[in-house]
């Protein structure tokens, strides 16, 4: 009889376990103690990044275009109107904005499962944009074995709520998993809020 049950408990317990690894969670914003939620956007249009580094943020976009050209290409950038007509064109100049450039994890795009937010802790003058993604633990791989290449996604933040001065901009990449999340912040640069 014991064996009987053993016989039948081991794989119900392996089943169920192999379930709950493939479960998928459910994503949702992250919420630092002590950060403000800081309003931003996210833009449609895609740019190729062929290295790993991404272009700094600034309050200016005309310099993010011509920087994020520059991930790309070896000439000189194109002047601004071109640029404008080339990538993120619904994306306009506005005051108290930071403009910053950010992997495809952050886009939501076709994506029930990706976000972003972003937060501001004054007393330790940080913004960071936190890209959120949910996967399940265990993956089986999808045949393919192929990757698709890396994009810039523009997202614009308000600075109306910040004080002028320098503030350290981050970008925390976070996968939830049922058992434990992954996160990896990476800081995308210093800029003077004005």
């Amino acid at each position: 009889m014991l064996g009987c049950l053993v016989a039948v408990a081991v794989p119900l317990a392996g089943f169920a376990a192999l379930i709950l690894a493939s479960a998928t969670p459910t994503s949702h914003p992250i919420h630092t103690p002590g950060a403000a939620e800081v309003k931003a956007h996210e833009y449609i249009d895609r740019r190729p990044l062929f290295d790993s580094s991404l272009p700094a943020p600034t309050m200016s976009l005309d310099d993010l275009r011509c920087a994020a050209w520059q991930t790309t290409e070896t000439r000189a950038c194109p002047d601004a109107a071109m640029l404008a007509r080339q990538m993120w064109t619904d994306a306009t100049q506005a005051p108290q904005t930071l403009y910053v450039a950010v992997h495809d994890i952050c886009s939501t795009l076709d994506s029930q499962t990706n976000g972003f937010n972003v937060e501001y802790i004054g007393s330790q003058r940080t913004l960071t944009l936190h890209c959120y993604s949910a996967q399940p633990w265990l993956q089986f791989p999808n045949g393919t074995g192929s990757r698709a290449q890396s994009s810039i996604f523009l997202i614009d933040v308000s600075t109306q709520a910040i004080h002028t001065g320098s503030v350290s901009v981050f970008e925390d990449d976070r996968v939830e998993q049922l058992v434990g999340d992954d996160s990896s912040q990476t800081m995308l640069g210093i800029v003077t809020i004005t």
